[in-house]
Formats: C-alpha cells, structure tokens, sequence
C-alpha cells in the first residue's frame, strides 16, 4: 500500500513537472524567439540609461531628419530585409569608409546606435542600419540569437561592398545581440573590404544566453525547460540553440576584432566577451566600461572614441 502511493504521488509529481516545462517552455518560445509586439523605446525612467535619453532622442531624431533610403535584401532564406543606407555628407562616391550596424534583441538601430551613426557621419563615413530579421521592418516570425543573423551580417557586408563598387574600406559593428551576430559572421564569407569588427556587449553562446534570461528574466527552472524550448526551436523555426556559437566562429578569424563591455552589465554578463576576447586569434583590443548594459559610448564618448580611433589606425593606418 505504501509503495502503491509512493508510485501513485511519483506519478502526479513527474506530470506535474512536466506540466510545467512544456507551459514555461511555450511562454518562453513566445516571448523570447518569436517576433516581439514591441521593441525597447529610446525613452526610459530606468536608471542610469536615463541620464542620457535626451541625448539619444536628439540623435535619432537628426538621423531620420537626414532623410536616409531605405533599402531591402532577400535573405538566404527568402525573407526581406529592410535597412536604413545614410551615405557621407560629401557623397558615398567620395567616402574611403562605410559601416554596417547590427542592433541588439528586441530593440532597432535608432536606439542601439543613437550618436554612434552620428559620430561615424561626422567621420565622413557611410552608414548602413538595417532592422534585424523579426524586428522592426525586415521579415521573419522567429529571431535565433545570431544563428540566422550571421547570414544577414553576412549578406548586408556584401550588399554595402556593392553599393560602393568594392573600393572602400568596409566595417562592421554590432551591439548585444547584433554584436553576437556580428562575430559569427566573421566565419562566414565576408567581402575582402571588410578591415574590421567592433562588438559591443555580445554573448558568446545562444544556448547560455538563453539559458541565463530564463533565470533572471522570468525566474523560471531552466533545466528541463531548456531542451523542451530548444525541440520547440528545431520544429517551428527550425535552429537549434547549440547549433553555432562565437567562440567557433572566432577560432579561424582572421579579421581584427575590438571588443568592448561594460563591467557593470547586468543583461549580458561581462565575462562573456572576456571569454569571446580570448578565442579570438586576430589581432584584438578589449574595452573595459563602467557602464551597464548597451550603453558605453554615451556614457564614456571619449575613452569609446579614442578606442575606435586606435583600432582604425592599428588594422588600417590613419583612417
């Protein structure tokens, strides 16, 4: 009798949890992988992003007031993308440089990178900004933490070293998410162009940074969640968490690579670029912030600034 009802609340326990990992696992498909109703805005009382939003909401009003083309591309999986192309004040035809800037999850180009297109304009510089697959005006249901992304890298790099008929010097810059996506694609087949890559607060693997947003986001229990949610990815969207990662893209790179994060990062942890900057086997610089997440160039312009202009001359001479 008494194993009986062992067996019996064994049973109600282990369905019990079951329960829970399928229904925490769709919760979390849907608000994590799945297109988000809405991205970050610009504006937030939460602090210390505050301090600057002002400033934020100065610069992506001046980009859109510069009257920047939208442009689109089809993905390798057929989907349109969209991107925002702001060429060099004096005429794409007569700028050495362009740069490519991937934002972040769930959030657009105008927040990401609000004064970071400006300083680059200012530079003389072309700027692309395209809207990641799943976010704002590109296509796509399901974004995948830079497992697909890397391929859209990959396909603006080319679609921006056409734009500008292969004679300048190309980069390319990403920020959370983007930056992830940014690394990965370094193994990907990038134009020759391409000098160099700035990735700002990136992740070294989808599957840990996942597994780190189900704990502190959503205070779930992310063991059997995880491979319940993962199943989920390969049949409805079909990637797998584990699937690709930055430290295998950066193991081959041969492409300079400055890494920049904040110490105070409470989003993406810290560690995680230490650990991308030491897979790295190209030449390399790190930028340590006091910042928290996403936020180091306005709120350290001038260490960030010089950091870019040291990287520059260090891949290309004085750029």
């Amino acid at each position: 009798m008494v194993i009986k009802i062992f067996v019996v609340t064994g049973g109600f326990i282990g369905i019990g949890i079951l329960l829970y990992a399928i229904l925490s696992s769709v919760y979390l498909f849907k608000h994590t992988i799945m297109r988000p109703k809405r991205t970050y805005p610009i504006e937030t009382k939460k602090m210390p992003r505050a301090l600057y939003v002002d400033r934020m909401i100065k610069s992506a009003a001046w980009f859109s007031s510069q009257n920047p083309e939208l442009v689109t591309i089809r993905s390798y999986d057929g989907l349109k993308l969209s991107a925002y192309f702001l060429p060099a004040a004096e005429g794409e035809d007569h700028s050495r440089n362009s740069i490519l800037l991937m934002h972040g999850y769930h959030s657009s180009g105008l927040r990401d990178f609000a004064c970071i297109y400006e300083f680059f304009h200012n530079k003389g510089w072309n700027v692309l900004l395209p809207d990641e697959r799943a976010h704002g005006n590109s296509e796509g249901n399901y974004l995948t933490f830079g497992i697909r992304e890397r391929f859209d890298t990959r396909d603006w790099a080319r679609y921006l070293d056409k734009r500008v008929c292969g004679k300048q010097q190309l980069w390319i810059m990403g920020i959370s998410m983007g930056a992830s996506s940014v690394l990965m694609s370094l193994d990907e087949g990038l134009p020759a162009t391409v000098c160099g890559a700035i990735a700002d607060c990136g992740f070294t693997r989808p599957y840990e940074m996942i597994r780190c947003s189900i704990r502190r986001d959503y205070h779930l229990w992310s063991l059997p969640i995880m491979g319940i949610a993962n199943l989920f990815g390969r049949i409805i969207s079909g990637f797998d968490f584990k699937e690709y990662s930055v430290p295998e893209a950066l193991k081959y790179n041969r492409i300079p690579v400055l890494f920049v994060h904040g110490r105070k990062d409470d989003f993406v942890p810290f560690e995680m670029s230490k650990e991308n900057y030491a897979a790295c086997t190209a030449p390399k610089m790190f930028l340590e912030t006091n910042t928290v997440h996403a936020i180091s160039f306005v709120a350290e312009t001038e260490r960030y600034t010089a950091a870019i202009t040291e990287f520059l001359d260090t891949c290309c001479g004085s750029v």
